[in-house]
C-alpha cells in the first residue's frame, strides 16, 4: 500500500524535527518514530519536502536541508534577518522559495543551494506569511502582513501584480494565515481570520467561501474540487467547492489544529492532521468521509507538518544490499585506498579513512580522507573504546580503535576504522 512509502515530518517549539512512519499491524496503523533532529537553535516554524529532500525554517533565522535517504543534515543557510515563516519547493523540486519576517523572498537552487533570485522588499518590509507555487512551476503566490496578495512570475523572475486585501495595521494584515493552490492550478485559496475564500483563476473572483467558528489555522485540497479546513477550536471542515456544499464537519483534536497536509496517489487520498498538544492523526479519505487509521502523541508542541513520499522501504533495501555486496568483496591494496565510505545508517556510523601509499608519496600528492559525517542531531552510537578522544569543531567526538599490532609496519595500506558519535546535547 502507498502508505508504506510515507514519512510524516513535524517541526516543534522545542526545536526538534521529528519523523514518523505508518506501520501496518493487525489491520491497523501505528505511527512509529524514525528520527529526531536537533539542528535548529530556536523553534521550527515551517517545513517542506520533495523526494528525499526536506527543508525546515525556524525562529533562529536559519534554513536546514536534510537528505532523508542517508539521514543527514547537508546544509544550513542564513540569508534571512528574521524568523523564516515559509519554505516551499517547486513541483519538480529544482528550486526552493523562502520567506521570512524581514519581508524578503529568496529563490534557491536545490542542487547546490545557490541563490538565483532575492527580492529584498517583496512585501515592503512586512513579514511574508505564506508562499504557494503553481503546479506548473511558472507562478507563485505570496501573502504578507502588509495585507497584500502578490503574484510572482518565476519564468522571468519578477513580480507580476499585487492585490490589496484590506488594512495592514488591523484586520486582514494580522489575520492572514496562508495561501494554497489546487492540485491542477484551477483555483487558489486564501485564509483570513475565520473565513477561507476560494478564487477561480479564470475569473479572478471568489467562487466559494468557508466560515469557521474560530480562526482558520490550516487548509489543503484533497482533490481539485474538495477542500479541507482546520481551525483553532480543533474542528475540521470538508467542503465541495464546485457543488458548494458541506461534506464533513467534526471536532478531531482537543486543542487547535496547527497543520493539515494531504497526499494524493491514484485513487487513494491520505490526510495528516497535527495539533498544538503534540498529537498526530493519520486519516484515509474515502467515500466523502475521513476515516482514522492511527495516531500518536509526540510529547512536543507541533508547529508545522509535511509528508515525505520517497519510497523509504525500497531505498532501505537497496542500501542494505549495497553494504552486503561491499563487505563480500576482497579489495586489493590499491583499491582500498580509493574505497568509498559506507552509507550512513541510523544508529551507528562507521567510516573508513585513507592512508597515503608509497606510490602517492612518490607523486607528492596528498589526498583528503574520505569520510562520511554523521548528521547533526540524528542518533548515532557512541564508541566504547577506552582511547584518547578528540573533538571536532561541530562537537562530534572522534575516537580511534586501537591497532592490533602497533610495531608492525603498515604496508597493507588499510585504512583505520573510525567511529564517529554525536555529542549529547
Amino acid at each position: 500500500m502507498f502508505l508504506d512509502n510515507l514519512e510524516i515530518i513535524v517541526g516543534t517549539y522545542e526545536e526538534f524535527l521529528l519523523g514518523y512512519r505508518p506501520k501496518h499491524v493487525d489491520q491497523k496503523y501505528s505511527l512509529t518514530q524514525t528520527f529526531a533532529s536537533h539542528g535548529h537553535k530556536a523553534s521550527i516554524r515551517c517545513v517542506t519536502s520533495h523526494g528525499k529532500m526536506v527543508a525546515s525554517g525556524g525562529a533562529d533565522d536559519s534554513i536546514h536541508f536534510y537528505d532523508m535517504l542517508y539521514r543527514k543534515d547537508i546544509g544550513v543557510l542564513m540569508h534571512h534577518n528574521g524568523t523564516v515563516n515559509c519554505v516551499e519547493f517547486t513541483p519538480n523540486g529544482s528550486h526552493l522559495l523562502t520567506g521570512g519576517d524581514d519581508g524578503k523572498i529568496a529563490i534557491l537552487r536545490a542542487s547546490d543551494f545557490e541563490m538565483e533570485k532575492f527580492w529584498g522588499s517583496a512585501h515592503k518590509g512586512s513579514a511574508v506569511i505564506g508562499i504557494s507555487v503553481h503546479p506548473t512551476g511558472k507562478l507563485a503566490l505570496s501573502v504578507g502582513a502588509d495585507a497584500t496578495l502578490r503574484t510572482w512570475n518565476l519564468v522571468k523572475g519578477r513580480p507580476a501584480y499585487a492585490t490589496r486585501l484590506g488594512s495592514s495595521k488591523c484586520g486582514a494584515g494580522w489575520q492572514i494565515n496562508g495561501v494554497c493552490w489546487s492540485p491542477t492550478g484551477s483555483f487558489y485559496v486564501l485564509g483570513i481570520g475565520t473565513k477561507v475564500d476560494v478564487y477561480s483563476v479564470e475569473t479572478a473572483a471568489i467562487i466559494y467561501s468557508v466560515t469557521t467558528e474560530m480562526k482558520v489555522s490550516s487548509f489543503c485540497f484533497l482533490n481539485d474540487n474538495e477542500l479541507c479546513v482546520g481551525c483553532e477550536s480543533g474542528k475540521i471542515y470538508l467542503h465541495d467547492i464546485i457543488k458548494k456544499s458541506s461534506l464533513f464537519e467534526r471536532k478531531i483534536h482537543d486543542q487547535r489544529i496547527k497543520s493539515i497536509k494531504s497526499v494524493i496517489s491514484d485513487n487513494h487520498v491520505c490526510v495528516v492532521t497535527a495539533s498544538s498538544n503534540g498529537q498526530i492523526i493519520l486519516w484515509e479519505y474515502k467515500g466523502k468521509v475521513l476515516q482514522e487509521l492511527g495516531n500518536v502523541k509526540t510529547g512536543c508542541r507541533i508547529t508545522c507538518l509535511t509528508i515525505a513520499t520517497f519510497g523509504y522501504p525500497n531505498i532501505k533495501k537497496e542500501e542494505e544490499s549495497e553494504v552486503e555486496e561491499e563487505n563480500e568483496v576482497d579489495y586489493s591494496p590499491e583499491e582500498k585506498c580509493s574505497r568509498p565510505a559506507l552509507p550512513v545508517k541510523r544508529g551507528f556510523v562507521i567510516v573508513e579513512e585513507e592512508i597515503e601509499g608509497e606510490h602517492q608519496k612518490k607523486q607528492k600528492k596528498k589526498k583528503k580522507s574520505k569520510r562520511t559525517r554523521a548528521a547533526s542531531g540524528f542518533s548515532v552510537s557512541e564508541s566504547n573504546t577506552p582511547m584518547k578522544k578528540q573533538k571536532t569543531e561541530s562537537g562530534a567526538i572522534i575516537s580511534p580503535k586501537p591497532s592490533e599490532n602497533k610495531d608492525k609496519k603498515r604496508k597493507s595500506l588499510l585504512a583505520d576504522s573510525w567511529t564517529i558519535s554525536e555529542a549529547a546535547r
